[in-house]
């Protein structure tokens, strides 16, 4: 049984898929964050538990390509990422062709209808591109949490981080985000002054984890919480400011990316904004299916091969 791999790695996590010629899926595997800017030395383990558990039982001699999308994939590190996901590759003893690309190119291909339109993606990280006959031509953002990555999971739980901050420290109005963010993280009063807890406990968090703290910002602005509903606002005008950047005109968009797909407190004012500029929305929920597509074809198979 031969099969082909799409990887899907981003900033949060590592998905891996096994597709047949004929789109049936017999494995899947999910696994930690992928981005090795803001993962670290533990990608290389993600990628490798991902692959191997979405293989399964499949011998790694019937594999017969793989093609992973990975956020950092582009030209600042292209070269690193290909490198360590042949050396990864190798290691699990997986001798088929192989291609990295960057998580732009499977979002967009997993969501669009054609090969041509624009991608607006917010999940660790945010980014827009414009895409043509498959070829990216522009994109906005996608710079990473120091320098940008605005209205991406990063951003909103930094902001959220910041604003709960200023309310313990009197510098802010109280708002509930010090409450439900506070124990997303499990901070813990230790020290008898909340502040110093707090330092003590956002100090080691990766942007992942950071990104992690949206629900508890959505279930804050659920609750009522003007501070809180305020930061999801912010962040939707920040992606459609994003977006205006690579739009030459009303065509296709994917939306991609958890805070996107998920939070419908930004989804929904995004979607309504890009269509009433004429646009076609389009959800990108399983990247990863863009990344099978592009594996099936290196594989020399049926383009349209995808579960």
């Amino acid at each position: 049984m031969r099969v082909v791999v799409g990887v899907d790695a981003g900033g949060s996590s590592t998905r891996a898929v096994a597709v047949t010629a004929d789109g049936t899926v017999v494995g899947e595997r999910r696994t930690g964050g992928g981005n090795h800017h803001s993962v670290g030395t533990e990608v290389s383990r993600h990628f490798r538990e991902a692959v191997s558990g979405a293989l399964g039982d499949v011998p790694t001699a019937d594999v017969a390509a793989v093609v992973a999308g990975i956020a950092g994939a582009a030209a600042a590190a292209g070269a690193t990422v290909r490198q360590r996901v042949a050396d990864d590759l190798a290691a699990l003893g997986v001798a088929a062709p192989h291609a990295v690309v960057t998580d732009l190119d499977i979002a967009f291909l997993g969501g669009a209808p054609g090969d041509d339109g624009l991608l607006l993606l917010s999940g660790t990280g945010a980014v827009a591109a414009r895409y043509t006959g498959r070829r990216l031509e522009a994109r906005c953002d996608g710079m990473g949490w120091r320098l940008g990555d605005e209205g991406s999971g990063w951003w909103i739980g930094s902001r959220a981080l910041r604003t709960a901050a200023a309310a313990l420290d009197g510098r802010a109005a109280p708002t509930t985000l010090v409450q439900h963010v506070g124990a997303a993280l499990g901070v813990q009063d230790l020290s008898g002054d909340r502040r110093q807890d707090w330092i003590r406990t956002v100090a080691p968090l990766t942007a992942g984890q950071v990104a992690a703290l949206v629900p508890a910002v959505v279930t804050a602005a659920d609750s009522g919480d003007a501070a809180a509903a305020a930061i999801l606002a912010e962040a939707v005008e920040a992606l459609l400011g994003t977006c205006s950047v690579v739009t030459t005109g009303p065509t296709d968009v994917v939306l991609a990316g958890g805070v996107l797909t998920g939070v419908d407190a930004v989804r929904q004012p995004v979607t309504h904004a890009l269509e009433s500029l004429g646009h076609r929305v389009h959800l990108g929920e399983r990247p990863v299916l863009g990344a099978v597509r592009l594996a099936a074809e290196l594989a020399g198979w049926d383009r349209s091969t995808a579960p």
